[in-house]
């Protein structure tokens, strides 16, 4: 016969899919009419963004823009002029299942480019940038928490784990006018723009989740293309957004991502007809994964006192959410400039190639890498372009979880200053905004099922009430009740013992 079982349910955050897909770049590209012939290179950027992402069964969709940006000089050497050009990917993933209830979060990854300049006006660009995909869905796990009957022994063993109260995902626009700061010259033609969002908070209220950041612009713009001057200007823009999450409570941990989807920096005049302001729409994602702490009763063994029990066992792995972390790190670094020597900066910004953390002896360690960029004016005032990769390490307390541990990071680069050293380097201040989720697992084998075979039953000795046995230091009481065919309760309770493994070796009353 086929003992009912009585399982619970417990939701949890199934990964769907977890992977990289390259995207190639292969470009041959002629300059606009309206730009000057090129002379030398200085830097030719890839700026992949991801607009849209939809889940169509089991396979993600993702559309995109890439942008190819050249910095270069034109004849006279001394203007930095750019051009650009954008053109649309796409790619389709293919998932293990096709999910309900699921999210998918994205970002690029540029890998290499590779410009020449094939004459003047035209360019042969060749290079890739990777898709890094997550999609994670909410499911439901049925686990088996009693095995009813009255002739069933069960060991029960309760586990603190986390259960996925919600997932949601939800689009949102940010529109701002910004002005040119005073001093400034206006504005002709924008050279080129960081914008990034850095997550600083989130607050978790009945079925809602509150996010805080913040939205970091900087841009190069040029205020006179026939003289060269360059200017730079920085800005943030506070971010608040509600996102609707079924079941979170107040005070609920949440793993919370903002994404940005697209980003639009358009010069504007102002009422005097100036040139003097830039209007910036951005559109982002809110990601939330909210998290709850739930006791189950997971059934480990059993044996029943009448029959022979043939068990299936099954490993389920559980997984909670012990802490989202936020730091600010600041590093610096210096970058040789070389013979030619440095007058001055003109401007600096970066690229973030990678960032992991770990637990490991109560701290929480992060490590990653960044690639500095610098252009920069050398001792005969010619525009020069620098860059240079940098690792960088930065560790915290955190001893409030044990165990099996995984960290999810992120890394965003707050701000850059420099300062010249004596125009052979220059070395850089950057501030670093770090992110990490981490997640406590636990791997257990538990009974999935279990049945008997009611035409053979088990032998007992019915001779006596009682039995006396003589066990040995370290036996468990469990397995004692099993051979016996009575209850571990019973035994503890006859022989008035409270651990169910014996220290030393003694005489046991056993009840059948």
């Amino acid at each position: 016969m086929d003992y009912h079982v009585t399982k619970e349910a417990l939701a949890v955050c199934e990964t769907v899919f977890d992977g990289v897909q390259e995207q190639p770049v292969d470009l041959d590209f002629t300059l606009p009419d309206y730009c000057p012939d090129i002379q030398r290179i200085l830097k030719c950027q890839v700026y992949p963004r991801i607009h849209s992402r939809s889940i169509s069964g089991d396979r993600l969709e993702i559309e995109g823009n890439v942008t190819v940006k050249l910095l270069y000089l034109d004849e006279d050497r001394a203007a930095v002029r750019c051009c650009e050009h954008t053109e649309s990917f796409s790619a389709s993933l293919n998932l293990k299942k096709s999910p309900q209830n699921a999210v998918a979060l994205t970002k690029t990854q540029v890998e290499y480019v590779n410009c020449r300049a094939v004459s003047p006006r035209k360019l042969d660009i060749h290079g890739a940038f990777s898709i890094c995909a997550r999609v994670l869905s909410r499911v439901e796990q049925d686990i088996v928490c009693s095995i009813p009957g009255d002739d069933i022994q069960q060991k029960v063993k309760p586990v603190q784990t986390g259960s996925v109260t919600g997932i949601s995902q939800q689009q949102f626009t940010v529109s701002e006018v910004l002005e040119i700061g005073q001093g400034k010259p206006e504005a002709e033609s924008i050279v080129r723009t960081d914008v990034c969002a850095v997550m600083e908070d989130y607050k978790a209220i009945a079925n809602k989740v509150i996010l805080k950041g913040n939205i970091l612009i900087k841009t190069l713009y040029a205020g006179n293309m026939d003289s060269g001057e360059l200017e730079t200007m920085e800005y943030t823009i506070p971010v608040s957004q509600i996102v609707d999450v079924e079941g979170i409570d107040d005070g609920g941990l949440c793993e919370a991502h903002l994404d940005i989807l697209s980003a639009s920096l358009q010069i504007r005049s102002d009422s005097d007809g100036q040139d003097s302001l830039l209007e910036a729409d951005i559109r982002l994602t809110a990601t939330v994964i909210a998290y709850a702490q739930t006791t189950l009763n997971l059934v480990t063994d059993a044996y029943s006192t009448c029959y022979d029990l043939q068990l299936e066992y099954e490993q389920i792995r559980l997984e909670s959410m012990t802490g989202a972390l936020h730091d600010n790190y600041v590093c610096k670094n210096t970058v040789e400039v070389g013979e030619a020597g440095i007058s001055r900066v003109i401007d600096a910004w970066n690229e973030i190639r990678s960032a992991t953390a770990q637990v490991e002896g109560g701290q929480l360690i992060y490590k990653g890498k960044f690639n500095i960029c610098i252009l920069a004016l050398n001792q005969e005032e010619e525009p020069v372009y620098l860059e240079k990769m940098f690792d960088f390490t930065y560790a915290r307390e955190w001893s409030e979880a044990i165990g099996n541990l995984r960290c999810e990071a992120e890394a965003a680069m707050l701000s850059i200053s420099y300062r010249l050293l004596g125009g052979t380097g220059i070395e850089i201040r950057a501030e670093l905004g770090l992110q990490a989720f981490v997640f406590r697992s636990e791997t257990c084998q538990v009974v999935a099922a279990a049945s008997a075979d009611e035409t053979k039953p088990r032998a007992r000795d019915e001779s006596a009430s009682l039995i006396i046995y003589y066990a040995d230091a370290g036996e468990k009481i469990w397995n004692i009740a099993r051979d016996y065919c009575t209850s571990a309760e019973a035994i503890l309770q006859e022989n008035n013992l409270t651990e169910e493994v014996l220290e030393n070796r003694q005489m046991l009353l056993i009840p059948v």
